[in-house]
């Protein structure tokens, strides 16, 4: 049995199990991928791969704990190398970090700049994502730390730090009638039209609320983001409800804000990472620059935790 094999097994089951797509991922052939698994299958004395009429189709039942045993090693083995680089270059690598546009406009900078400070030769690259897009994204090994506003889902083997509560506010135009309404409630803001905001979860969970309160929305439009959101807000187009990270420091005398924890809840961000990664020096600080409640120290008795429950 090889780590050849084992990488190989992964890649069939990450593509879908489609040979030709998995042997391009591993830059082989298909002919040398199949030729693979037949010898591992012959090593183990048990089919792994499901077929039908010579296609695979799937993984048999001793298949699937074999493929999970298998992508744990491969796993580790990236790791591995990934301390390997860390010994060489100490101070030197890219940190890879997404979220929505709120977390990059208000969590990012911050953090950023001191990453950049204490390792000059530390290149960043940032990009926003929903939080299906970063647990996607961090699973593939594509990222190195994603903010969401929810925590990923268990089978995905991520690692959630909480970074803090963020209340919601539901957003008006100046002068909307539901300023003078104090508190304002569910039954208030059913009865104006409502934008959605598609990169955040925030929304969806108001919409859960309202279907349990047996309440219909009006939405009228799907936006991409809070910040179309808010213009489309001060326009006049209807309401909106945010996180409250999506609300400039700066006032906006165009918006209305309106406290709706007494309604929905408040919010909470997370910093979602690959436990199964190596994290390098640079990574534990970004880390820290976020969450000072969170020290290496306490980051590495979470990440062994994590890995070994």
């Amino acid at each position: 049995m090889t780590l050849t094999q084992l990488r190989y097994l992964v890649a069939i089951v990450e593509h879908g199990f489609n040979i030709s797509k998995a042997a391009i991922a591993v830059h082989t052939s298909q002919p040398g991928v199949s030729k693979q698994m037949q010898m591992l299958e012959s090593e183990l004395g048990i089919n792994i791969l499901d077929r039908n009429l010579g296609r695979i189709v799937g993984l048999t039942e001793h298949g699937m704990l074999v493929a999970e045993s298998a992508k744990a090693i491969v796993k580790e083995a990236d790791k591995l190398k990934s301390m390997g680089d860390e010994v060489l270059q100490q101070d030197a690598g890219e940190l890879r970090i997404a979220g929505l546009h709120a977390h990059a406009v208000s969590l990012f900078p911050k953090a950023v700049v001191s990453v950049q400070q204490a390792f000059p030769r530390v290149t960043v690259q940032v990009q926003l994502a929903s939080a299906a897009h970063c647990f996607e994204l961090l699973r593939a090994g594509e990222l190195d730390f994603g903010i969401t506003i929810e925590p990923p889902p268990e089978p995905h083997q991520l690692l959630a730090i909480p970074l803090g509560e963020n209340p919601r506010v539901l957003i008006v135009p100046a002068k909307h009638p539901l300023l003078q309404r104090q508190p304002v409630t569910l039954e208030d803001i059913a009865a104006y039209d409502m934008l959605i905001s598609r990169d955040t979860g925030v929304n969806w969970e108001v919409l859960r609320t309202f279907q349990r309160a047996g309440l219909k929305v009006r939405s009228i439009a799907y936006l991409t983001d809070a910040e179309v959101v808010k213009a489309f807000v001060r326009e006049g187009a209807g309401i909106s409800i945010v996180s409250s990270l999506s609300i400039d420091e700066q006032p906006d005398y165009s918006l209305g804000t309106i406290n709706v924890n007494h309604i929905f809840g408040l919010g909470q961000s997370f910093l979602i990472f690959d436990p199964f990664r190596y994290m390098r020096g640079y990574g534990y600080h970004f880390i820290e620059k976020l969450a000072p409640e969170w020290p290496r120290k306490k980051v590495e008795r979470e990440i062994r935790r994590c890995i070994y429950p």
